[in-house]
């Protein structure tokens, strides 16, 4: 107040905390664990910024409030796409000056799908405030005072009295917009955390917090968090060393459990059917009799159909192994000096005819 002086920080929200009873974590956790109290508590502890009033809302109060002032006149710097459906959340704004309603304005503040991500969304969110600051201060409020009363009430919660409200709009009203500073706490991204600058934060949280500013505890609660980091990262590297991708972990598990088995497309040389012509062998043309019921049970095969191992045939099929003596029933080897003769069909088996009946 001597200074005539506001300041505004941004504390971004994967700024890394250790929160008591869930470790290590995201500062916006803070919140949805312990409301606004847990995120006084974990601000002091963490960070050593002493913390005694808090005002909220929600994302309609946001809205309501921005269009009981009548909107606020900004210049948007680029423009802005994203859709969540999911969220609920569609952002659409074009460059340039205008006068965003509450509708605009909650996508002009939300809007981080860019490359400065984060830290981006919280500087656009401190340039709006002091666009609202600004407003707030001119001539054209008065007649709106009395609406903007009642919608504050209505969506804002805090543990300020209405005298210490009346108190911090009256010092309001007696700043320029000059005398608003904004900044972000120093760090950088760190393992999906914000990690502060440990001796720029000690420095801009020094000048900008005084007294209220813990400093002398600072250096020993972020080495602490710093630790945490370092550790965490570690696990996560030895993770990606020892576990492969997915796709080398099936091709590995692939190799070690299931032999390669090549297409078969002719018969090798030392195998039974080494000493018979294929050539040799009748084409029996399937019988129109549909009430046989060997058609299904005993299909007729084709040595070009059948491989050692069961497993691949010419046509890519996937078939059964064949055993020795069914071999001999479809293309029985013929015995030296006698004609070959014209082979029966198999009988089929037991099992296989009850079930073609079946």
């Amino acid at each position: 107040r001597s200074e005539r002086k506001a300041y505004l920080l941004s504390i971004p929200r994967d700024t890394a905390v250790i929160i008591d009873r869930y470790g290590l974590l995201k500062i916006n956790a803070a919140h949805v664990y312990g409301g606004p109290e847990g995120l006084i508590k974990v601000l002091r502890d963490q960070l050593c910024i002493n913390v005694e009033y808090y005002v909220r809302t929600s994302f309609e109060g946001f809205i309501k409030i921005v269009d009981a002032i009548g909107g606020v006149k900004l210049y948007v710097e680029k423009d802005m796409d994203y859709d969540d459906n999911w969220g609920n959340l569609h952002i659409h704004l074009k460059k340039g000056w205008q006068v965003l309603d509450g509708d605009k304005a909650h996508q002009y503040v939300r809007f981080r799908h860019d490359r400065e991500g984060d830290i981006g969304r919280t500087r656009r969110q401190r340039k709006f405030l002091q666009a609202v600051a600004r407003k707030l201060m001119s001539p054209s409020m008065l007649p709106r005072l009395p609406k903007l009363i009642r919608t504050t009430y209505q969506y804002v919660e805090t543990n300020m009295s209405i005298k210490q409200l009346l108190s911090l709009a009256a010092f309001a009203e007696q700043l320029g917009s000059e005398r608003i500073e904004t900044a972000t706490l120093p760090g950088r991204p760190v393992a999906h955390f914000w990690l502060p600058n440990r001796n720029e934060a000690r420095e801009l949280l020094s000048r900008m917090l005084g007294e209220t500013f813990g400093r002398y505890s600072w250096d020993i609660q972020l080495a602490a968090i710093e630790n945490r980091v370092r550790t965490r990262l570690v696990k996560r590297r030895k993770r990606e060393k020892a576990t492969p991708t997915e796709s080398e972990g099936a091709s590995s598990e692939a190799q070690m459990e299931m032999p390669i088995v090549p297409m078969v497309t002719e018969l090798p040389s030392d195998w039974l059917m080494q000493s018979v012509n294929p050539t040799d062998l009748p084409t029996v043309a399937p019988s129109s009799d549909a009430t046989n019921p060997n058609l299904e049970a005993n299909p007729i095969l084709h040595p070009h159909d059948i491989t050692p191992s069961g497993s691949i045939t010419s046509d890519g099929m996937q078939s059964a192994p064949v055993r020795e003596e069914q071999l001999n029933e479809i293309a029985p080897t013929p015995s030296p000096g006698s004609e070959p003769s014209t082979p029966k069909p198999a009988e089929p088996h037991k099992e296989e005819t009850e079930d073609a009946q079946m």
